[in-house]
C-alpha cells in the first residue's frame, strides 16, 4: 500500500508482554531492522494482551512486506514421533497436511515451507511450517472471508517438536488473529507519523459509525501488509489488542515474516498460551 495509506496508535503494553531487540540466532541484517516484537507471555482474562511489531528501514526500499500468521494448538489422536524421520517428514506424515500435499502436487502447486525456532516455556524448539494459503485461498469465495466470519478453514500448519521427539501440531490462518473482527478490540498500523486505526464493531460508538470508521474488516486482507517507496529510517508499526475471552484455544503460535523488496529477512514465531 502506499505511504499515505496505512496508520497506527499504539495501545498500552503490559508488563507480561515480552520486548526483543533481537532474534537470537538470527543473522543481522543490513536492509531492516527488528527493533521491536512485543507479545504477552500468557493470555491472560485480568489485563491487556497486547502485540506491537516495529521495523525500521536501514536503506531505501521500493516495498516492505510484513505477513502475519496465526495457528493453535491441534489435537492428534495418540503420540506422534520423528522416530527416523526429518521434521519435515514428520509433519508431512500428519493428517490433513499430508492431504493439502497430495492436492497441491496433484495441481503443480508448491506451497511455503521453511524451519523456525520457538521459545515454548524458556526452552527453545525447533518448528517447522508448510503454507498452502495460496492454495486454499483460490477455493474461497474472497480471501477475506476465510476464517473472519468462523468458517474455520486452516490452511497454514505448523509442527513444534521437543527434545524426546514428539510433535505438537499447530493449525490456522493467514491472519493478525484468527476470527479477527471478534477477537480483535483494535488494531493499529503507522508507517512514521502516518496513522490510521481499526476497531471491532461492536465497541464502536455511535460517532464512530456515522463517520464511517474502519472496522477490523477493513483492515489489510490475510494478515498482509505491503509498505512502498520507503527511505532510510522509515519506521513501520503495527499494534493490537485482543479480547481473551474470545480466544477460545489453549495455546496460540503467531508467525511473522518480513520481507524486504521480496526478500526474506526475518522468521518469526511466538508462542502464546492461555493462562491457566
Amino acid at each position: 500500500m502506499r505511504r499515505e495509506t496505512i496508520g497506527i496508535t499504539l495501545v498500552a503494553l503490559t508488563v507480561s508482554s515480552v520486548l526483543t531487540a533481537f532474534i537470537a540466532g538470527e543473522k543481522p541484517s543490513d536492509v531492516v531492522e527488528l527493533v521491536e516484537n512485543s507479545y504477552p507471555t500468557e493470555i491472560r482474562e485480568d489485563q491487556w494482551n497486547s502485540f506491537s511489531i516495529v521495523v525500521v528501514a536501514r536503506r531505501p526500499l521500493e516495498y516492505l512486506d510484513l505477513e502475519f500468521s496465526c495457528l493453535h494448538e491441534v489435537r492428534l489422536f495418540g503420540p506422534e514421533t520423528t522416530a527416523g524421520k526429518s521434521e519435515r517428514e514428520a509433519l508431512l506424515s500428519l493428517s490433513p497436511v499430508s492431504y493439502f500435499v497430495a492436492m497441491a502436487q496433484a495441481l503443480g502447486v508448491e506451497p511455503v515451507e521453511f524451519a523456525a525456532e520457538v521459545m515454548v516455556n524458556k526452552t527453545k524448539h525447533d518448528a517447522y511450517v508448510i503454507d498452502f494459503s495460496d492454495l486454499l485461498r483460490a477455493s474461497m469465495d474472497d480471501p477475506v472471508f476465510g476464517d473472519y466470519f468462523g468458517h474455520g478453514a486452516h490452511t497454514i500448519y505448523a509442527g513444534i517438536f521437543d527434545d524426546t521427539g514428539v510433535i505438537l501440531l499447530y493449525a490456522g490462518i493467514k491472519d493478525f488473529f484468527h476470527g479477527r473482527n471478534i477477537t480483535i478490540t483494535e488494531m493499529s498500523l503507522s508507517l512514521n507519523d502516518d496513522k490510521r486505526t481499526f476497531k471491532r464493531a461492536r465497541d464502536m460508538s455511535p460517532s464512530d459509525r456515522a463517520a464511517g470508521a474502519p472496522t477490523l474488516l477493513d483492515a489489510p486482507a490475510v494478515g498482509t501488509l505491503r509498505f512502498t517507496e520507503l527511505r532510510n529510517d522509515d519506521t513501520v508499526r503495527l499494534a493490537f489488542s485482543l479480547d481473551s475471552s474470545a480466544a477460545g484455544h489453549s495455546r496460540y503460535l503467531q508467525i511473522v515474516r518480513l520481507f524486504a523488496n521480496g526478500q526474506l529477512e526475518e522468521d518469526i514465531a511466538n508462542y502464546l498460551p492461555r493462562a491457566q
